[in-house]
């Protein structure tokens, strides 16, 4: 009995290794109950596993005890850098992860680390004083079932204790009510079943009879809906673009988006990512593609789950006009498998990292490669490829804005909070002058295209916020716990010709951006980008599968567009159609 005891105890410090970390030091805060039953329902089961396999022994538990330790600490770093803690998915990201791991501090805070270090000589203890324990595999067998119970019912039982569709657009709600074990188990079983879920009341004929309606009627109104102007178009996914404003009184000694506001007839307003504090493909894969994240695990990394061969993207829509399509990154080429994502998308001319001439850097954030130099390397590339009369898309999404920012020193900071922002302030400084260098960066974009005699039109945003920004720290010192403004960046769409800005575009989700774009310069829209348009009007912020907020008319448009992603997704051929003009 005592060394069954002593199991149970040794599976709680196991449990309390990689929820104390996530946890701000805060265990026993606002946990529910069940959500705790099933954490320690997990790890004890996984515990009970290993026991009957290998054996009841110290080694064993041994062994257990340093995995669970390590995985504690490395889950705090990921979680701190890249705003969502591990999952399955992640591992496809690992050269990805060590391409910018050289620009983080690796830090733990002395609380937490302290606390991982009583729990693990609390674990040795344990382990030394019952050195000699044992129980045989027929106990470690009643165990296991015992705990695949527990398991059951939380989780796949007609009224689980974990709900079955959780909105992790901010894993920090989640993890206050569950904790990281449950929500961990859910996205693994959900990545698991394929990347895209099925929507709720999906009906593969009605919506493929729409489109073919939707087309028809599309076709009657071609000439009536535009001016059938065909610009180039450069679209700038900014890293890290973010307006700290949006937030608190940051008292700063200049107005780090002083040109975003101040340019002569552009339009402005805001995007929301789909995650907070990190998720750069996810929402390229947003803006490239015009698909919610809605139906796919909001931590999943679609360019490495998507087969995007043959598919229907905002590529599509602008090839059938006669576009040249071209992608610029200024990074390594795997990153989030670039290198096969943005010719699968279609893409005729992609650039790299290596492919730049005279790189410039911030100061010693020599990692990523400024604005202002990608800009430089893209206007050349551009010229070559409108080198001859069709149009141009031109896609760059940049690095420089890219954490930590605690890398330069003090003499290399241009822009300095007046306010205290405690352990963050030289963090936010360095952040703030990041975004200083890109807003004059992107001025400097919009005066070269001042003066080419070809119809240009330039689309900015940034892909996410910076992850600091959704600290349970941080979030205490400014009191910002509104999840929009968390997950909202600047937008700006800036044209040499010009604009006419369409309604309800103030704030809205990532896929409508590019389509607002097309609406303001007067382009001939495809029945997808005027179906696009009218969901816009309506939901102009994707609800993240919470759609029962809405009134019954808007679900009913929203399920509509969720119906035709899934289709879109599962049979392109089907639906492309209705991306063509």
């Amino acid at each position: 009995m005592k060394d069954i005891l002593l199991f149970f105890l040794v599976i709680g410090i196991h449990f309390f290794m990689i929820e104390y970390p996530l946890r701000h030091g805060r265990v026993f805060r606002a946990e529910r109950i069940k959500g705790s039953i099933a954490g320690y329902g997990i790890t004890a089961f996984l515990d009970s596993l290993f026991c009957l396999i290998f054996g009841y022994s110290v080694i064993t538990l041994g062994i257990l005890t340093g995995v669970f330790f390590v995985f504690g600490v490395v889950n705090y770093f990921i979680y701190r850098f890249h705003g969502t803690p591990f999952t399955v998915g992640e591992v496809k990201n690992f050269r990805t992860a060590m391409a910018v791991a050289g620009s983080y501090s690796f830090v733990m805070p002395l609380k937490m680390a302290a606390g991982e270090a009583v729990l693990l000589l609390c674990a040795v203890a344990i382990l030394v004083f019952n050195k000699d324990g044992s129980f045989s595999r027929l106990y470690s067998l009643g165990l296991l079932g015992f705990f695949a119970i527990i398991v059951f019912l939380s989780f796949f039982s007609p009224r689980p204790f974990v709900k079955k569709k959780l909105v992790i657009r901010s894993w920090e709600p989640v993890i206050d009510r569950y904790g990281y074990i449950p929500p961990f188990l859910r996205q693994t079983v959900s990545e698991l079943k394929g990347p895209m879920e099925k929507p709720e009341g999906y009906d593969r004929e009605k919506t493929k009879s729409f489109i073919e309606d939707q087309v028809f009627i599309e076709d009657q109104k071609t000439e009536e809906r535009s001016s059938g102007r065909k610009p180039d178009i450069i679209f700038i996914l900014n890293e890290t673009f973010y307006d700290m404003g949006s937030l608190t009184d940051i008292k700063a000694d200049r107005d780090v988006l002083e040109n975003y506001r101040s340019i002569e007839g552009a339009i402005s307003g805001r995007t929301v990512a789909a995650r907070i504090g990190g998720g750069t493909n996810v929402s390229e894969y947003e803006c490239l593609t015009a698909n919610s994240m809605d139906l796919m695990s909001h931590v999943a990394t679609p360019f490495n789950v998507v087969n995007l061969n043959g598919a229907n993207t905002v590529l599509t829509y602008l090839k059938s006009m006669g576009y040249k399509t071209c992608a610029t990154h200024p990074g390594e080429t795997f990153s989030y498998r670039r290198n096969v994502a943005y010719p699968a998308m279609g893409f005729d001319g992609i650039t790299f990292g290596k492919d730049y001439k005279d790189p410039g850097y911030y100061g010693h954030r020599t990692d990523y490669i400024t604005d202002s130099s990608m800009y430089d390397n893209l206007i050349r590339w551009y010229e070559e490829a409108a080198s001859g009369d069709d149009p141009v898309f031109f896609y760059g999404l940049t690095i420089q804005n890219h954490g930590d920012w605690n890398v330069n020193p003090e003499d290399d900071i241009i822009v300095h909070s007046g306010r205290d922002f405690g352990k963050y302030t030289r963090i936010v400084n360095e952040f703030l002058s990041c975004i200083s260098l890109s807003d004059e960066a992107f001025l400097k974009l919009t005066e070269y295209f001042k003066k080419t005699d070809r119809d240009v039109v330039i689309v900015m945003t940034g892909d996410h916020s910076p992850s600091f920004v959704n600290e349970r720290d941080f979030r205490d010192i400014t009191g910002t716990d509104d999840l929009l403004k968390l997950c909202s960046t600047p937008y700006i769409i800036w044209s040499n010709r010009e604009l006419a800005r369409p309604a309800g575009c103030e704030t809205i989700s990532m896929p409508f951006l590019l389509p607002v774009a097309f609406e303001a310069a007067g382009m001939k829209l495809s029945p997808y980008m005027d179906f696009l348009t009218k969901l816009r009007q309506e939901v102009p912020v994707f609800p993240g599968n919470d759609e029962d907020v809405l009134p019954e008319e808007k679900r009913e448009l929203l399920s509509r567009y969720y119906s035709f992603e899934y289709l879109n997704y599962s049979e392109p051929n089907v639906t492309r159609e209705f991306w063509l003009v």
